[in-house]
Order: C-alpha cells, then structure tokens, then sequence
C-alpha cells in the first residue's frame, strides 16, 4: 500500500480554511485543458458557495496540506436539479465541486470524500445525493458510478454545456 496513500485523511473543514480550499480549487480549475468541465469560473461563486451557512466542506489532508476538496451544498431555493429527482419532496444534498491536487491524483480522493461525506449528510437527514459532470470527464464519471451513483440525465446546465446528472439514494 502506498504510504501516501494511507497518511492521508479525509475530515470536514472549517470556514477558516475557505481561502485554501479556494486556492486549490482555482488551482485545478487553471489546469484543466477544457474549462467546460469544470465549472467554476462564475465571479464570486466559490467565495459565495464556501460562505454560505447551507454548504458543507470537507478536505482530504496529507498533514497539513489541502490535497483535495468536496464542497456540498444543501439547496433550500435553487433545487434546479429536482426534475431528476425519484420524489420531488427528498431531502437533497448537491455533491458540488470536487477538486484534487494534480500531486494527489489516482489515490481515490474523489470517492473516499464523497464516501466520506455520507455518515454526516444521512444523519441530517438527507436521503438522496445528486452531482454533475461532463459527458467526456470519464476520470469523474467512473469514480462517481464506483461509489453507488446511477446516471438520471445528461442536459446542457451552467451556461449551456452539457452534464450528465447522477443521483444516489442514502
């Protein structure tokens, strides 16, 4: 087993840590050849979204160094992603952004946060888990189809590109 690997651990993050997670977010987001993918680039969005009393962080750390981020969004307004809902009345969480370190890829730090994040969603009683993700990002897609997730649609959102929308009951 890779020593790396196993000396890193996955816990939620504090409102303190919101400039470094910010940081290795845009830090991914400027190395991804097709901006399409990874949809980010809205002004002020990650600042918002990390701020806002309805989403949940959690980091992947190898001691003290963010090596990946899941950002996790409680919708109470903006439930655009409801029309793929089994019910409309599901408590729903949004598995919103993912980001990992170029320097931490191939270690599963995507699923182990996801995984990662579910204990504390279904105790807050959420029941179903929805994400999004470009038809071509196939690294994402079989990471997201590994850990239980089935694919409900794939539509154009975020300024018209195209998603495949994928939901996982709790």
């Amino acid at each position: 087993m890779n020593k790396e690997k196993d000396e890193i651990k996955i816990r939620r993050c504090s409102r303190k840590e919101v400039p470094q997670i910010i940081r290795l977010v845009q830090e991914v987001w400027q190395q991804v050849p097709d901006k399409s993918w990874f949809a980010v680039d809205e002004e002020g969005y990650l600042d918002a979204v990390c701020h806002d009393e309805h989403t949940l962080l959690w980091g992947a750390f190898n001691g003290e160094r963010l090596a990946a981020v899941l950002i996790v969004v409680l919708p109470v307004a903006d439930r655009y992603l409801d029309a793929w809902l089994p019910d409309p009345n599901l408590p729903v969480a949004y598995m919103d952004i993912v980001a990992v370190s170029p320097d931490f890829r191939g270690h599963r730090l995507q699923q182990r946060l996801m995984l990662g994040a579910e204990p504390e969603l279904r105790e807050r009683g959420i029941a179903y888990l929805q994400c999004t993700v470009h038809p071509d990002n196939i690294y994402s897609r079989n990471n997201i189809w590994a850990i239980g997730y089935e694919e409900l649609a794939e539509v154009p959102l975020y300024g018209g590109n195209p998603r495949v929308v994928l939901g996982k009951r709790l």
